[in-house]
């Protein structure tokens, strides 16, 4: 029996120890209200041609794959072509956010974008980093306007 306790304590250890503890949300409105404030500040910037100072908005990550001077050049070719943002409407949203042990947020924004020579489609993906700052991973937009 005393050979029996050691091996008891290291299983229960070793059960507790391999647990995880965790809560998935997915599609709630606070997660999508808190998105929201990220990208209504970015569509704002852009909308001022203040290019740099939404690239703070933006993980690390993106950086990784998108130079500063490509984003620029990006957004200043959007405005050349499409002309100036004018509306900025969400049509749908979508959000999956875990709490616990292993916590995560992603967030994916559509919007149906009017600009004053063409319309867009454009998706920005989001997540929460470790510091739980909510910043920009990925952005998507698509008109007719680049074709002509």
């Amino acid at each position: 029996m005393k050979n029996l306790k050691p091996f008891a304590i290291a299983a229960i250890a070793l059960l507790l120890f391999s647990c995880q503890f965790n809560g998935t949300y997915v599609n709630r409105e606070e997660d999508k209200t808190a998105a929201e404030k990220i990208t209504k500040q970015y569509f704002e910037l852009l909308k001022a041609k203040k290019y740099d100072e939404s690239f703070p908005l933006f993980s690390d990550k993106f950086w990784t794959v998108t130079s500063k001077e490509k984003a620029k050049e990006i957004f200043t070719a959007t405005n050349n072509k499409l002309g100036a943002l004018v509306d900025i409407k969400l049509d749908h949203w979508e959000t999956r956010r875990v709490e616990g042990t292993n916590p995560s947020a992603e967030y994916i924004l559509y919007y149906l974008n009017k600009y004053e020579k063409y319309d867009a489609k454009e998706t920005l993906s989001l997540t929460r980093e470790a510091d739980g700052k909510i910043k920009i991973i990925a952005f998507n937009i698509n008109s007719e306007g680049f074709f002509k």
